[in-house]
């Protein structure tokens, strides 16, 4: 309900310069938190942790694809996390943020959701152009995460914004310092906007920002488009939710008046803020939108009731699906701790934290996402019974198996994170996308991966065994987990045998896809 008060309360102060068309809402729960990047870095571990939403098919994607390779991919997508399926299964990702403590811990800011403007503006001497969808294969940056300065004049800086969802609200900035002056109860918004110019020919270029450009002049959202980018496309535009009012910010009594919030590419100004788009979007149907009169603001309610929209009313869901609804149709190998459950204390990545005017550039020689947290805190569960890992389907109330044999190929949902509970007893959470506890509260007693709050159904004692085992006693009926022929994992031995046993083995971080 806390993440919904921030959509509803966000929708209701944010008033755009510009008139949507319409806006597409994706899920808080993202469909992947990771260092992963198709368009920058296709095919290896990119350089910092992104959240990402869209559809099911996004993946790592490989130098090999073209980019109408990676559309079809997309287009073929199950489903996607956001509000319009079937027709725009694209990919939207942005930097996630961190809250840097005192001591210089990072904690990951929970997430409130993605809306995504799409948009049709007007130049001074461009009125009513022929805008164009975007084609198949086309993606597109806005923004540099190494950008650490500020020109008032550059269409392009003045793209970032951040606005503070105060009461009263606060007016937004280019930088992060509006969490320093004010403290945002309702929730922090970071917002950028993408070229809407384009050459008419690339789908793509070498640093995925030169086949389309910004209006002329300093305003990203206005201008006539410049002659070597003279087609009008969609003026896109990202607004990134973060609840941020559980961590001390703004002046006395709730802060210290300093900024204390950390982008995943090491930056505290705020100004490396960015988005990617990778398009997705059933082009005749876009097109469409673009020219049907129904999806002018005026009848959308400011883009708000996108159903209302001719050419995409029959697919327009009532709002964002929930969190595990749509999963990643990709596993991903990657099992570095960037912060899910616990607190970190540098950026996955290369990220060195930098600020104003300090020179902001890709660490050569980057280290391996190792994992160092202790084995206690965070850890893959392996079978002693058929020596394979625990892992919780990516499917909300499915079934805990014992059932991945590959260890170079572990990913999120085979992560499990210790929780105090009571006493010895702790709560165990999967790092997979919907975080959900392991549960005794499935058919039969097996173990579930269902809850998203413990209870005494969720609660689980390790009990040391010889070399360096443990047997897991629930506390649901006080028996131990056993791993049954079939996988499924059930409390319901008294006894401890080679069935009861399991190995914590520390996550290795995964670097290949």
């Amino acid at each position: 309900m806390k993440l919904l008060a921030i959509f509803v309360v966000a929708l209701c102060v944010h008033l755009c310069i510009c008139e949507p068309l319409i806006k597409v809402f994706c899920a808080g729960g993202p469909l992947f938190r990771g260092r992963l990047d198709s368009i920058v870095s296709p095919g290896v571990v990119s350089g910092h942790v992104h959240k990402v939403a869209g559809a099911s098919n996004f993946g790592p994607a490989q130098t090999s694809q073209t980019p109408l390779q990676v559309y079809n991919d997309l287009r073929a997508s199950p489903c996607t996390t956001c509000s319009i399926p079937k027709v725009d299964l694209s990919a939207y990702w942005h930097p996630e943020l961190y809250y840097r403590w005192p001591n210089g811990s990072l904690q990951l800011v929970p997430g409130g959701g993605l809306t995504v403007y799409y948009l049709a503006r007007n130049g001074p001497t461009q009125q009513n152009p022929a805008w164009k969808a975007f084609p198949p294969g086309f993606r597109m940056l806005s923004g540099s995460p190494f950008r650490r300065t500020y020109d008032p004049s550059s269409a392009a800086d003045n793209a970032i914004t951040f606005a503070c969802l105060s009461n009263p609200g606060a007016a937004e900035t280019h930088n992060l310092s509006v969490t320093a002056n004010n403290y945002c109860v309702n929730g922090l918004r970071l917002q950028v906007h993408f070229p809407q110019c384009w050459d008419g020919v690339n789908v793509d270029s070498a640093n995925h920002m030169d086949h389309v450009a910004f209006p002329v002049g300093s305003r990203p959202d206005g201008g006539d488009c410049p002659a070597s980018h003279p087609v009008r496309i969609v003026d896109l535009f990202f607004e990134a939710f973060y609840s941020v009012s559980q961590f001390p910010h703004g002046p006395a009594p709730y802060g210290d008046g300093k900024q204390h919030f950390v982008l995943a590419c090491g930056d505290d100004t705020g100004l490396g803020f960015h988005g990617d788009f990778l398009n997705g979007w059933d082009q005749n149907v876009l097109q469409a939108v673009l020219q049907d009169p129904s999806c002018d603001a005026t009848n959308t309610n400011e883009g708000n009731s996108a159903q209302k929209c001719a050419p995409v009313s029959q697919y327009v869901l009532p709002q964002a699906p929930d969190a595990g609804v749509c999963n990643q149709n990709r596993k991903v190998p990657l099992t570095e701790n960037i912060g899910f459950s616990n607190l970190i204390h540098t950026l996955a990545g290369c990220n060195p934290i930098t600020t104003y005017g300090q020179t902001a550039t890709p660490c050569s020689g980057a280290p391996s996402a190792s994992e160092k947290a202790p084995v206690s805190v965070r850890f893959h569960l392996r079978s002693e019974l058929n020596q394979k890992y625990l892992s919780c389907p990516n499917i909300i109330a499915n079934d805990l198996t014992a059932s991945i044999s590959n260890a170079t190929g572990l990913t999120y949902y085979e992560v499990f994170v210790a929780n105090p509970y009571s006493g010895q007893f702790v709560s165990l959470q999967n790092e997979g996308y919907t975080q959900q506890f392991l549960s005794s509260s499935g058919s039969n007693n097996q173990v579930q991966c269902s809850r998203g709050s413990p209870s005494d159904w969720e609660a689980f004692q390790f009990v040391a065994q010889a070399n360096g085992k443990v047997a897991i006693l629930s506390k649901r009926n006080n028996l131990y987990l056993s791993t049954h022929a079939d996988g499924t994992i059930v409390p319901d031995s008294s006894t401890v045998g080679t069935a009861q046993l399991f190995t914590q083995v520390v996550p290795q971080g995964g670097s290949a896809f």
